[in-house]
């Protein structure tokens, strides 16, 4: 009976420390959301169209935005990593986001609306995965709730 509930203890440690790694990547995935907010908020009067310097902005803005996505695609790789070894199950259910394309030339306003949707849809391809972990932190957190339920159960306490 003791080893049963050691057992339990060191299962109920490893979920603490799961829950503690995907609330860490959750809180850089939100920063990183916040931090896409302004990419594209930018211009789109008629002398930053089809020119070198509107090409700029528009490249800086989009590297910008792919290195945020890397960075949660970074962390959400390592996070799936850890949870491969807690739950095969688990980690199949993680979803990553994917980094934009590479700014082509914008000649006309809808060229310039149609690159700002690409990168709002960006956002909300971000915002996806953010609510892909809220949903495997809610697994995690149900689990180990069920592991100190049967902790007091071996005890008889229930």
């Amino acid at each position: 009976m003791e080893n049963k509930i050691v057992d339990i203890d060191l299962r109920i440690v490893r979920t603490n420390k799961m829950i503690r790694r995907v609330r860490q990547v959750r809180a850089m995935v939100k920063l990183a959301m916040k931090n896409m907010d302004n990419q594209y908020a930018y211009s789109t009067s008629d002398w930053l169209r089809g020119n070198i310097l509107g090409d700029f902005i528009r490249k800086k803005r989009t590297d910008k935005l792919n290195s945020l996505i890397n960075k949660v695609q970074q962390a959400m790789l390592d996070l799936e990593r850890d949870l491969l070894v807690y739950d095969e199950n688990l980690a199949k259910s993680l979803r990553l986001p994917s980094r934009m394309a590479e700014a082509g030339k914008v000649t006309g306003i809808i060229d310039d609306i149609a690159l700002r949707s690409k990168m709002r849809y960006k956002k909300f391809d971000v915002a996806k995965s953010l609510r892909n972990l809220d949903k495997v932190l809610a697994r995690l957190e149900e689990d180990k709730n069920k592991l100190k339920f049967m902790k007091k159960d071996q005890k008889g306490l229930v």
